[in-house]
């Protein structure tokens, strides 16, 4: 009886682990903080922070010129089951 429960429990563990572990992906959702006021949503990978990213680039064509364009960004984590705070730029860091 006693190895029946321990066995329940082993295994309820090893559910909640990889219910845990089946999230890959995760959506940063980052502003500018200077210069133009974009905004964009990134999917990455799930050993990356969004806190992490400090800049975003990106390239447009100007004219038939590639320009790139590199913006300071502070980004958030959007959860799927939430609504999200959305990063706003205050001009203080």
């Amino acid at each position: 009886m006693k190895t029946k429960r321990i066995l329940a429990i082993v295994a309820m563990v090893a559910l909640v682990v990889c219910i845990g572990a089946c999230k890959k992906v995760r959506y940063c959702h980052c502003v500018a903080t200077e210069g133009d006021p974009d905004t964009i949503v990134i999917n990455v990978d799930r050993s990356m922070k969004c806190d992490h990213i400090k800049e975003y680039g990106y390239q447009r064509l100007i004219n038939g010129q590639w320009e790139m364009t590199v913006n300071k960004v502070k980004c958030v984590e959007l959860d799927d089951d939430t609504v999200a705070t959305i990063p706003t730029w205050t001009g203080e860091d």
